[in-house]
């Protein structure tokens, strides 16, 4: 997963001219229950996406005054508005091809790379994806990781048992008492670690 900026439109000059002749601007941030920018061992992120409107107003118009900032529960909402014109940039979406065209819009930078991975017991050893045939592991239900660990683990011929959970916390729970090993996002799994 990487969160990205996005602009509304697919000619980024059009919307940077129309910011600039409306002297304002609309940005939406993506706040997902359990996103990726909650507390941490570094502190509170939960700002991380409004700081990030405010830097691209004040480079627009030199202060951060003009701005108006919008939190969307998840990202199909902060596309809407975008497509709707109701923001012209949204932070915190994901990349997609098909997204982009679907909506007409266009990528900006990344501003935070996340990957999925597995968590184990340290005492367990395991330290490759071989080490996990025949283990139970856990993933939330008809999740994307879920998906990917099933053909990852069907290319590779390895063997796995799957604990399909419908909430995070109780995927947490199985893992904490190790009952199986768990897949998801790094930032989730981390949280889920600094939570045992």
């Amino acid at each position: 997963t990487i969160g990205c900026m996005v602009l509304a439109g697919a000619a980024h000059a059009q919307t940077l001219d129309s910011i600039r002749a409306a002297r304002h601007m609309e940005c939406g941030t993506v706040i997902g229950a359990d996103d990726w920018n909650g507390e941490d061992m570094h502190g509170n992120l939960s700002a991380l996406e409004a700081e990030i409107c405010r830097a691209v107003a004040i480079a627009i118009f030199g202060d951060a005054e003009r701005l108006t900032i919008q939190s969307f529960p998840a990202e199909p909402e902060a596309l809407n508005a975008l497509k709707a014109g109701a923001i012209q940039l949204a932070i915190g979406i994901s990349p997609s091809a098909s997204v982009a065209t679907h909506f007409g819009i266009a990528f900006g930078p990344p501003v935070f790379y996340d990957a999925q991975r597995l968590m184990v017991p340290k005492q367990s050893g395991i330290t490759e994806l071989a080490g996990l045939r025949d283990k139970l592991i856990c993933a939330l239900d008809t999740s994307p990781t879920e998906r990917i660990l099933r053909d990852e683990m069907t290319a590779r011929g390895i063997p796995y048992g799957l604990v399909a959970h419908s909430e995070q916390g109780e995927m947490d729970a199985a893992m904490a008492v190790r009952k199986c090993a768990g897949t998801g996002t790094e930032s989730r799994l981390a949280q889920s670690r600094a939570n045992f």
